[in-house]
């Protein structure tokens, strides 16, 4: 009878007939007529699941497919004298014999009397005849396999006795000895030397492609849900902190099974078919993830365990930098080898060896990582020869430049999905830059770092040319562009609305009352001589300004901006581009013109001008708006609300301690009282 967990798997692919029969070994062997013991199982949900057995001295596979697999599946007369169908399973049983992908077996190359050691489907079958082991390859297998088999007897492994490429046969030495799995620490010091100087060797070799998750991870979550939030984290750290040094000749499936001890003493490693060149750290952490294995499934004392780690790595010497991440992307790959060689535990061994994956891997550092060229080169797949850090809110978002082309936003709260893909729609529906108003193009995300990218735009900062008597052509052009955002059909996924405007205000001022019990409103730094302002007064800003802007009636509302000022525009000569959309939402017009006229009041009184100074700028931006859209009545009102702001915003910045004085003045003097004129 099947676990738990493997019934809840045959439930949830009800379009494999087959896969309640394929997965237990209890109603195989009823099956056969014979004890079967399970060794190996590739599970693909929704299409097939392959699963061999050993059967005596033989193997058996019987592969479970979709009726319509089944029905349709062209099985050859030389085939056909070899296999059982199971219609009523959808089930096809095999001999290694009637194997699709390896088929030196019925060509009749193999010797009768070789004794079959290990078979993995449409990859390989391990023979042994007398002093001698056989190799059967499928194509797709045997370039690496060859090239291992020979590299390894150049390195001391078993000698290469002939070679048939027709058939696809390696047969090598059969190596006298016992494997070092169960061996004493000290013997484990010596593997580690040995595997050092494999690692100095020079070899041509293929090469291992770049270091990623392994998929294990992704057949883990569909396999057992309820971990789906661990291999979530596990495959976001992965991806962060798995790289690649220099490659260097190595095993490629490295541990202590791979290694025979002679009687003499004298150490050997075999089944060299993934030897490869790749990081160093991969051998090292494939060794030590089976140990933990070994430790999590009882095979081995954990007292044992880690002492033999610590001699292996000690034998070692000096360690690659990565290898707690390549430590943990091995633990990750065996997650699912307790799901394929049939254990009832699996699902909690599969926890047990993420839990300890999670263990190793050291906390990433977000920053750290999008400051690194190489390390961001290798998660975007971009070339990266520079990055520069350009801002940074501690705990909330950084912004980041990469050679001059391309600018990284990365929000460390979580990854920010919508806005990249606003930028796609907003250039779709013609803010490309073509017509003169442009958002700039996204270029791919990193998720695992919640931190997407978009092309450096040229252009000068719209903030640099506001002065005394300053152009007023930018004024006009940002106006426009603008209107040009205002007039897109692309809508957001969220509102913005008046109430929304209110708490933001009451939010920036309510920090500063000491509190409600003490009329005083603290906006000056505890050095300045002035005064403090009464709390009454700003209250009584607050409840006017509050209750007009609740009283609005509902107008149209279109895509805005949210937080548009100069510092969020670029002047490309003609062109103007629009930056950091990130809180764009379906609002008021005027929100964004009321909040781009307030920052120029801000900015001349911060300035010490006169209150008017930058009429002629204000004027020409409303005018650029105006040319393509109506101007909403009501934008005073909106541009009274975003000034009284920066009355609490004053305290954050030390050049504006001076304002809150100077902005309530302006306001009482005639901006807040009118209210529902036009800017």
């Amino acid at each position: 009878m099947l676990p738990p967990a493997d019934r809840d798997i045959v439930a949830r692919d009800p379009g494999l007939p087959g896969l309640a029969l394929v997965l237990d070994a209890q109603a195989v062997s009823d099956l056969l007529g014979a004890p079967a013991q399970p060794v190996h199982l590739r599970y693909k949900p929704g299409v097939s699941c392959m699963a061999t057995f050993r059967v005596g001295g033989d193997f058996v596979t019987l592969r479970a497919l979709t009726r319509a697999r089944f029905d349709a599946d062209e099985i050859g007369p030389r085939r056909a004298a070899l296999v059982r169908l199971l219609p009523q399973h959808a089930v096809i049983v095999l001999p290694p014999a009637a194997d699709r992908r390896i088929t030196a077996l019925r060509k009749g190359v193999v010797p009768g009397d070789a004794m079959a050691l290990r078979f993995k489907p449409e990859r390989r079958l391990v023979l042994r005849r007398d002093k001698a082991m056989i190799k059967a390859m499928s194509r797709a297998t045997w370039d690496r396999a060859l090239q291992g088999a020979r590299f390894g007897a150049s390195m001391g492994g078993p000698a290469v006795l002939a070679v048939d490429e027709g058939h696809r046969l390696i047969t090598t030495a059969w190596l006298q000895g016992t494997s070092a799995e169960a061996a004493p620490p000290a013997t484990f010091a010596r593997i580690g030397a040995a595997l050092a100087a494999l690692h100095r060797a020079k070899a041509d070799l293929p090469r291992r492609a770049p270091s990623a998750p392994p998929a294990a991870l992704a057949d883990l979550e569909r396999l057992a849900p309820h971990l789906s939030a661990r291999i979530v984290q596990l495959r976001r750290s992965l991806a962060l902190m798995l790289q690649d040094g220099a490659p260097v000749p190595c095993h490629g499936d490295f541990s202590a099974d791979q290694v025979m001890l002679a009687p003499d003493g004298r150490l050997s490693f075999v089944d060299w078919d993934e030897a490869c060149l790749t990081d160093p750290a991969r051998d090292l952490g494939s060794f030590l993830a089976r140990l933990d294995h070994d430790r999590l499934t009882g095979t081995a004392t954990a007292g044992w365990a880690g002492d033999s780690a610590s001699a292996f790595l000690q034998g070692y010497g000096s360690l690659p930098p990565h290898l707690p991440a390549h430590h943990a992307s091995a633990l990750a790959a065996l997650a699912t080898e307790g799901f394929r060689t049939r254990r009832p535990d699996w699902p909690d061994l599969a926890r047990r060896l993420l839990d300890r994956a999670a263990d190793i891997l050291p906390p990433p550092d977000p920053l750290r990582i999008a400051a690194d060229p190489a390390a961001m080169a290798r998660l975007t797949g971009l070339a990266m020869d520079t990055a520069t850090m350009i801002r940074l809110k501690p705990g909330k978002r950084a912004l980041f430049d990469y050679d001059a082309r391309l600018i990284g936003k990365l929000r460390l709260k979580g990854p920010d999905l919508r806005t990249p893909a606003l930028h796609d729609r907003l250039r779709a529906a013609g803010l490309d830059g073509s017509d003169g108003t442009g958002v700039p193009a996204a270029r791919g995300s990193v998720p695992a770092l919640h931190l997407w990218l978009q092309d450096r735009v040229p252009g000068q900062v719209l903030t640099g040319l506001i002065a005394l008597d300053g152009p007023t052509a930018p004024l006009y052009q940002t106006g426009r562009g603008l209107a040009r955002l205002h007039g897109t059909d692309v809508g957001a996924d969220r509102s913005w609305t008046m109430q929304d405007e209110v708490d933001v205000l009451q939010k920036a001022l309510a920090p500063q009352m000491r509190n409600p019990g003490i009329p005083r409103f603290d906006i000056v730094a505890p050095d300045t001589p002035a005064p403090d302002i009464p709390a009454s007064d700003i209250l009584a800003l607050l409840g006017h300004l509050s209750d007009a802007a609740l009283a609005l009636p509902a107008g149209p509302a279109t895509g805005i901006h949210r937080d548009f000022y100069p510092d969020q525009v670029l002047i490309d000569g003609g062109r103007v581009w629009l930056l950091d959309l990130d809180l764009y939402a379906q609002g008021d017009p005027a929100v964004d013109l009321g909040n781009f006229l307030a920052h120029l009041d801000e900015f001349a009184l911060r300035k010490g001008w006169a209150p008017a100074a930058l009429k002629g700028q204000q004027d020409a931006f409303l005018a650029g708006y105006g040319s393509l859209r109506p101007v909403p009545g009501h934008v005073g009102l909106l541009r009274a609300l975003s000034l009284a702001r920066h009355i609490g915003m004053a305290a954050r910045f030390a050049d504006r301690r001076h304002t809150p004085r100077l902005i309530i003045a302006h306001l009482n003097a005639g901006l807040g009282a009118a209210l529902t004129r036009n800017g």
